[in-house]
């Protein structure tokens, strides 16, 4: 979760998109805060790849 009480980010960067192959490749990274521990957890900089049916979701 985002928070205005703590340096709370996150970015997330489109790397492809391929309609025809119904695959789309992000970069995401960020600093969100645990609400159930008030805990930052950092995610280092991952590619996800979203292919399928979930790509399909998301056009």
């Amino acid at each position: 979760m985002r928070s205005v009480n703590s340096p709370t980010s996150a970015k997330v960067k489109v790397l492809s998109v391929d309609k025809q192959n119904q695959k789309a490749v992000f970069e995401v990274e960020g600093n969100l805060l645990n609400i159930n521990t008030n805990e930052l957890n950092k995610l280092d900089r991952t590619k996800v790849i979203v292919k399928g049916e979930p790509f399909l979701e998301l056009v």
